[in-house]
Parts: structure tokens; sequence; C-alpha cells
């Protein structure tokens, strides 16, 4: 029997530039990174996408999205990973893939390029359409791609079994 798994990708939300000098992995929110994270965190709620673990760039950017956001979710637990700082495609699916069988919904923050060719190499071919069209238009900071898995394993993702459900970006038009 095949479980269902369920993978929420998400950018992290709105930082400032690398002004100053400033070490990229030491931007930190801006005041509308913050607001859009809330509205993220709010989205997840109201479509019952409560994750029951995270894993986190360890970017202060991410870090600080998946704060706003883990308040709201009920705390669950999280590990913040310098790996998924800028990563690739395949690493970013690699650590999703070395998460506990027992945990049925992740979400992973992290950063684009990576998170937005990871979300479209998981939709496949046959994607919701309307969440397809969506991300389209571009991956926006805490822009989330939500997927279902039939695995029984987070190691045993094969892109045939995953299902995008859906796509939304912060105060999207439709919620």
């Amino acid at each position: 029997m095949t479980n269902m798994k369920r993978l929420i990708l998400l950018r992290h939300a709105a930082a400032n530039g690398a002004e100053n000098g400033l070490n990229d992995r030491d931007r930190a929110l801006t005041d509308i990174g913050y607001a859009e994270a809330g509205q993220q965190a709010k989205w997840l709620t109201a479509h019952s996408l409560i994750p029951q673990y995270a894993l986190v760039s360890a970017a202060l950017r991410a870090r600080q999205t998946w704060g706003v956001m883990r308040e709201r979710l009920l705390s669950p637990p999280h590990e913040y990973q310098d790996a998924l700082y800028l990563a690739e495609p395949g690493t970013l699916l690699e650590h999703v893939g070395s998460l506990p069988e027992q945990i049925e919904t992740a979400i992973l923050v992290a950063h684009n390029p990576g998170i937005e060719v990871l979300s479209r190499m998981l939709a496949g071919d046959a994607p919701n359409v309307d969440a397809m069209r969506d991300m389209a238009r571009g991956y926006p900071t805490a822009g989330i791609a939500h997927f279902d898995i039939e695995t029984e394993t987070w190691e045993q993702i094969a892109i045939s079994g995953v299902r995008l459900s859906g796509f939304a970006r912060p105060y999207n038009e439709d919620d």
C-alpha cells in the first residue's frame, strides 16, 4: 500500500540587499518580508497544510521567514542546514529524501533558483494547470508550491508519483 506524503516548497520572504559588504547569508528580512511570511503561514493554515517538520536554509533570511511562520504553524520541529543555502535542486531533493518515514507533511525553506527549479521538476508533465500557470509567472519571495507524493518513504520520491497540488503567492488575489 502506498502512502501519501505532502511536500511544501517555500522560497524565503523578501530580504534586504547585500549593501555595504554584508555577506549574502546575513541578509535580513524587510518589513515586507515579515508580512509575506505571516500571510503565507495564514494561507497554509487556511488550507490545512500544517508541516510536521521543516528543513530550513541556515541563511538569516530563511531562518527569519521560518521563525515568523513557525509561531503560527504550531511550532513543528525544524533543522537549519548550511547545505540548503543556494543549493541545487538535486541537493534539496536529497535532504528531503532524508526525512523520517513517519513525517507525512514537510516544508523546505530555501532559495531561488534551486527552489523554483525543483518545483518545476516535481510538477512534471501532468501538473495542476492553474498552479503551473501561476508558477510560470515567476516564483516570488515567499512563494509556495505544494505537492502530493505517492510514496512509502521520502527517500523513494519518484517524479512520476508527484502531483503539483497548488501554488500560492503572498497576498494572492484568489484567497
